[in-house]
């Protein structure tokens, strides 16, 4: 009688256990920095891809804008600058006065990307409008977070 009760007990722990783990769900918090930095997103987007496909780190923002067919980010950045921190890659924007990321249409992958990216929103030193951290190439250049003003 004893054992069958234990087993009972252990079912039940193991049942309630399977179903906690399938009820996660992702927070319903509404987060405006994605909507309102489509180009930054854009932009992190096109670095992460000139990391992983040559062996230059060196960014060039000619370079990536021409990367971009969709012409998406011509008119949304004045300058990019590099800095190598320890554990991640620092890359710094600055807007441009002709910027308007509010005309930037993602797709449906890219707003799921979004959703998934840590998004921070605080004062970043002059001259710069916000900065996009990388992991290095051994974690495939993932974006760890990108931070706004």
């Amino acid at each position: 009688m004893q054992n069958h009760l234990v087993k009972n007990k252990i079912l039940f722990l193991f049942i309630a256990f399977i179903s906690g783990c399938g009820s996660i769900s992702r927070s319903t918090s509404h987060n405006l920095a994605p909507e309102n930095n489509k180009d930054v997103f854009i932009l992190a987007k096109l670095i992460q891809n000139h990391l992983i496909e040559t062996p230059e780190i060196e960014l060039n923002l000619n370079e990536l804008v021409l990367d971009d067919s969709l012409k998406r980010i011509s008119n949304s950045f004045e300058a990019i600058e590099v800095q190598y921190r320890g554990g991640y890659i620092d890359v710094f924007y600055r807007f441009s006065n002709n910027r308007n990321a509010n005309q930037i249409d993602l797709n449906e992958k890219e707003l799921k990307e979004t959703n998934y990216l840590k998004w921070i929103v605080k004062n970043i030193k002059e001259p710069y409008d916000g900065e996009i951290q990388f992991q290095y190439g051994e974690r495939f250049y993932g974006i760890r977070k990108i931070i706004t003003k």
